[in-house]
Formats: C-alpha cells, structure tokens, sequence
C-alpha cells in the first residue's frame, strides 16, 4: 500500500515538511519518462531505505548521461517532473501535455524538437498550498532569537504562541522546525488532544516515543552510544521511563521496576528522571526545541511537569514553544496563570499573538494558492475572511467547488463571479465551515475521517485499516476523496488532518451517545479481540 519507494515523490518520504499533493503524482510520473527514455530508474540504491535517502537529498544523472541520443528537450522536461521542490515541477497535467503537444507539433513539421520555455501554459488549474509563510516574518523572528539565545546561553525558554483559530500557529511552529536556525536541534512535536486531556502525560509520552523511534532507526553503533549515555543519565530510575515510553526497552533492554512510594514523592521523582532523561539529548552543541501545539487542551499533570522543566536550573539548552488558542482559554484556565508563575520561579517567558493578515498579506496568500496575481478577487476575499489565513483558504477551496471560481485553460487564467461571491454567505465557525466540507464526502469516506478522529490527530495506514476492517490499500483509496478536498494529508504511511478543527469538526458528526461503543469498538479491532 501507498507509492513505491522508487516512485515517491520527496514530499512522500515523511523527512521533509511539504504538503503532499497532486504535484507529487507529476514526479512519480517523471519517474516513468525516466525509465522509458533511459531504461533505468533514476535511483537504484538497493535497499528502500537508502533509496528514500536519494529521493530526498540526490538529483538524478540527466537523462543524457545514463542513454546517449535522448532529445534534450525530451530529458528537460523529465528533470522539470523530477525537481526536489513541488514548485519547480509542473503545477498541472495540463502544463505537462501542452508542453508534449509542442514537442509532438515540432516533429512532426521539423522532424526534431527545437528548446523552447518548458511550462509557457502551466497555469496552475488547482489551488497550490503556499510553500512558505506569508506574512509571519516578525513572529518567525521572534521564535528564531528565541532558539538561539538558548543555543548560545543554554538558559532554557518558553514561547507563548496566541491567537484565534486559524491565524496560522501550526503553521508557524513548523516553519521554526524548518529554519536554519534550529539546524541540528533534535526537535519533538505533541499536539494535545481534547478527547486525552483526562490521561496525565499522554500526549508528551507520545512525542517522545517518536523521539526514541528515530534513535532505533539509526545505526547499531549510534545505538550501542545512545544506550550508554541513556543508562548514565536515568541510573536506577530507568525502569520508571520505561512506563511512560515502552520504546525505550528496545535501547536499554529491561528494567527493574521502580519501588512504591506516596503521590507527593512520586512527582518528585517523575519529574527529576525526566530532567535526566532531557539532559541526555542536550548540551552545549545540542539543543531540544519541543513544539507544543493546541496547548488549550492540556492535561493538569503535563503542565506542571512543563512548568517544572523549563524554570528548573539543572534543565540547560531546552527551547519550549506552546501554542493555543486565545479564544478557548479564560481567566480560569490554568494557561492563563503560566506567565505569572513561570516567572516567579525565574522561568524566560516571551509571547507572540499572531493577528489576522493585512489586506496587503492575504493579497499574496491568495496569490501564492491561485499561482498568479488576482488582486480584485483578493479584495474579494479578504471583505469575507478579514484577513485569516485558514479561512481565506477555504473560502477559496468553496469558490472552486462551487463554480463561482474556475481556471481557463485556453487563455491560462482564473475567471469568477464577483456578484455571486459578494452575495456569498461564509461561516466565521470554522467547525461550522468544516462540517460543510465534510459533508460533501461519500459516505465512505466520511466514515473512515471520522474513525479517524477517534484515533486521534493522525494515524497510520495500517491502524486505520485494521480499525476499519479494510486492507491497506481499500483504506488509502476510501480516503483520497478527503485528501483532494484539503480535509486531511498523507504524510508517508500515515494520514492526518490538516488542521485540528477539522478533526473537531468530524469528531462532532458523531453523536455523544454512541461514541464510547466506537472508542471500545475501535479499541477490540486494534487488539484483534473483536468477534
């Protein structure tokens, strides 16, 4: 199930954080050019592993190099398919076969190709995911000077990222994990969930699991290294790690269990075996950047073990940045009372509050999904969506669905109604705007999206289709319906929803009464006890 390591797009690998979309079908089929003008792939490294690596990091050989007398037009147009970056590759099939036509013309009447412009007719037919943040260049900064003020001092730090639904926080806080700044820096990311904030350190258990998965997937020597430095930093409390994160056995092997002892001293000793545990991958060249995400929804004992961390003297090069929404958190939730304290236990706290864009910001937003300059239909939109970022891509997703906005192949432009748009209604409930979206799903599909959000923000393949009681491969097809609609992405071998009200948004279609038989329902097929 899912796309062949020969044939995956560098977006597909999982190791680099760029959407997945219909320009990665365009490099699967530069893939196929490549194979047919060479006869070769362009990558044959052997095991899978080693041909991601390629696919991610290597250009192929021109196809001139590996077969001689190959049209360099012919091989031009295969390495546009074959960029690294989706926005160097043709943005649309019709691009391409317009670009083919050309070629077949040019033969036809010349009997060769002569070089031309490849993608003179590449209008982009469907919206693009902007592959850089448009007007965020002072909260980026914000968090940059943050990391390397704690690359250079070691004193740990906390980011506060605010702002209301949809003005882009996710978004920011993956561009941090991207910046050169924070090159080298192990990086962990949690998204706290609703639907866990009953179950104390679930979510920060789970970011680090990922951590040590990374480390089982390095070398046996990297590994014999890793398991020492984990035994001299956890000692005898190793065994107490190993609850939290059970990954952890496959570096160190089995261990005691910790003794009994009263609540107060447990915390104690939890929160001391997680500084040790930190210091392991931190120090003076080395930096742990933990990306918080929906910190609304934490859990109580997560975020006094936060708390902990960060204003303790002994934690050194550790950058936390939590965002959340200001509209879900009141005077009463605890968030609001994390500043004060964390600054009376000597903790550097910053904050960011990301407003919605100008009108000068979502004019380049909109140009950056429709790939091309359309400033009245930006004044358009903008009027609509007052400037948020999530909103203003959905309204135009709606346009596109609608029929109010359609791309023209023969002149190569974007056309729409500006009467019918103005009269449109929108939503400013994303869950509302959402729910709209999902329901214009097959019925299949919106079955499995929201099993999906019973499983959480993102989910493997597998899991989905062991929980639906599909193959692998039935599950994939059933939810490409939800992926070409922006609802959710596949990122490697796991799906996941574009943004967490979506999956608020498929998680309230299901009603209340029926969701603890599907959790437990959910639960028995994952366990294989399910008759």
């Amino acid at each position: 199930p899912g796309p062949h390591p020969d044939y995956m797009a560098p977006e597909q690998s999982g190791r680099i954080d760029r959407p997945v979309d219909f320009r990665s079908d365009l490099y699967a089929l530069g893939v196929i050019f490549y194979r047919l003008l060479c006869g070769v792939l362009p990558f044959e490294a052997g095991a899978p592993g080693q041909t991601l690596a390629c696919q991610v990091a290597r250009l192929p050989p021109p196809p001139q190099q590996r077969c001689a007398g190959v049209d360099p037009v012919c091989a031009a147009i295969v390495q546009k398919l074959l960029a690294k970056c989706p926005g160097e590759r043709y943005q649309s099939a019709p691009g391409l076969h317009a670009d083919l036509l050309h070629c077949a013309e040019m033969v036809a009447a010349h009997g060769r190709v002569d070089p031309f412009a490849l993608g003179c007719n590449d209008g982009a037919a469907r919206l693009l995911t902007p592959p850089t943040l448009i007007g965020r260049a002072v909260p980026l900064g914000v968090l940059e000077e943050a990391a390397l003020h704690v690359g250079a001092g070691g004193t740990p730090e906390l980011v506060m990222v605010s702002g209301n639904a949809g003005t882009g926080k996710s978004a920011l806080l993956a561009a941090l994990q991207q910046s050169e700044v924070v090159a080298g820096a192990i990086v962990v990311a949690a998204r706290f969930e609703q639907h866990q904030r009953g179950v104390p350190y679930a979510i920060l258990a789970q970011a680090f699991q990922k951590l040590v998965r990374q480390l089982l997937g390095q070398s046996e020597a990297a590994l014999v290294n890793w398991r020492r430095v984990l035994q001299q930093a956890l000692g005898a409390n190793a065994g107490l790690m190993l609850d939290l994160i059970p990954e952890l056995k496959f570096v160190l092997g089995a261990q005691p269990a910790p003794p009994p002892v009263a609540a107060v001293e447990a915390e104690g000793r939890l929160q001391a075996v997680f500084r040790q545990f930190l210091g392991a991958f931190t120090g003076a060249d080395s930096m742990l950047l933990l990306c918080l995400d929906d910190l609304q929804w934490i859990d109580p004992a997560s975020l006094k073990l936060l708390t902990h961390l960060v204003s303790h003297p002994d934690v050194r090069h550790m950058l936390v940045v939590g965002a959340f929404r200001e509209s879900d958190v009141g005077d009463a939730h605890p968030l609001a009372l994390l500043n004060e304290s964390m600054r009376r236990q000597g903790a550097s706290v910053r904050k960011v509050e990301l407003l919605p864009l100008t009108k000068t910001e979502a004019g380049e937003l909109v140009a950056a999904a429709l790939g091309s300059e359309c400033a009245p239909l930006a004044s358009l939109v903008f009027a609509k969506t007052g400037g948020n970022p999530f909103f203003t891509l959905q309204f135009l997703a709606r346009l596109v669905e609608s029929g109010l906005l359609h791309f023209d192949h023969g002149n190569g432009q974007w056309h729409w109604d500006a009467a019918a748009i103005r009269a449109r209604e929108f939503s400013d409930n994303v869950v509302d705007l959402m729910i709209a979206r999902l329901q214009q799903l097959p019925y299949g599909t919106l079955e499995l999206v929201k099993l999906l959000a019973c499983l959480g923000q993102d989910a493997p393949l597998d899991m989905i289709a062991q929980a639906a009681g599909m193959t692998a491969l039935e599950a994939d097809e059933t939810l490409w319906p939800a992926a070409r609609l922006g609802l959710v992405a596949r990122a490697g071998s796991a799906y996941c929803f574009v943004h967490d009200r979506v999956q608020e948004a498929a998680y309230s279609l299901m009603t209340r009464a029926s969701l603890p038989e599907r959790h437990l329902h959910i639960g028995r097929l994952l366990l294989g006890t399910c008759e």
